[in-house]
């Protein structure tokens, strides 16, 4: 007994091979059959795809909606367009946390902006990530802690390169996160305050390739996005070494 069945679609089933006329039938949360599905097989519902495509939910890796699923967890405009997994925190903005110092700023000036309410009782990744938990959606969900957000919540948008003990605090943020359930770190180092991480630094270069996690997260690597050089200052020039030592862009990340 089958859930749902689809009938006489054309099935692209996301490995490259060209669509293929099938039927797919779904029991639970399963797909259970893509081929033949008899007409006598017993199935609470079924849906005649005829001249329609079948295919797995689509990912959409870029997106800012940070705060999205917490005002509107429904996510009405990506189910319609077939999106069943979204992540974010992207180009070195993870808007939602932490929550401290300027990186608080930064989140009022954007929802300010946006003309939406929310109010978060958290500062850190873990209490994040509890609220898009309880908030719930109709997709699934993952998200990135971003270097930029980070750098903004120990040294607001100085144009400067950290000091030890600056570092060592953004090392500790990067790695609460990571054990909260971030999946990595993505960075925008064409955008402020990332764009003030000069180039040929060794603390940046560590950090990229995670030594000071070895403990804690030793198989984490690092993508570089967002970069580019448009003849700007040297002090905001993106170094596109930083993702080449450390071999990004790759995984986002270890899970616990």
């Amino acid at each position: 007994m089958f859930d749902l069945t689809i009938r006489n679609g054309i099935v692209i089933d996301g490995t490259g091979s060209p669509g293929f006329k099938a039927d797919v039938a779904i029991r639970g949360d399963s797909v259970a059959v893509v081929g033949e599905v008899g007409e006598h097989a017993g199935t609470a519902r079924e849906i005649d795809a005829t001249g329609k495509v079948i295919t797995p939910g689509f990912i959409d890796l870029h997106t800012h909606s940070d705060a999205s699923f917490l005002i509107d967890p429904y996510a009405d405009s990506k189910l319609t367009q077939g999106v069943t997994l979204e992540l974010f925190g992207n180009c070195g903005m993870s808007f939602c946390a932490p929550l401290i110092g300027g990186a608080r700023a930064m989140f009022e000036e954007r929802i300010n902006r946006s003309g939406d309410e929310l109010n978060p009782t958290w500062t850190d990744f873990d209490g994040y990530l509890t609220a898009l938990e309880n908030a719930g959606s109709t997709i699934n969900v993952a998200t990135q802690i971003g270097h930029g957000t980070v750098r903004a919540a120990v040294m607001d948008m100085e144009p400067r390169m950290p000091t030890p003990e600056e570092l060592d605090r953004m090392t500790g943020i990067f790695a609460d996160a990571l054990d909260a359930g971030a999946l990595g770190m993505s960075t925008g180092l064409w955008y402020a305050p990332g764009s003030f991480s000069l180039a040929g630094c060794r603390p940046w270069k560590a950090l990229f390739v995670a030594h000071p996690l070895g403990s804690r997260r030793p198989e984490w690597t690092v993508p570089g996005s967002c970069r580019g050089d448009r003849g700007r200052s040297s002090h905001r020039r993106p170094n596109p070494d930083i993702s080449r030592e450390s071999r990004g862009p790759e995984v986002l990340g270890t899970r616990p």
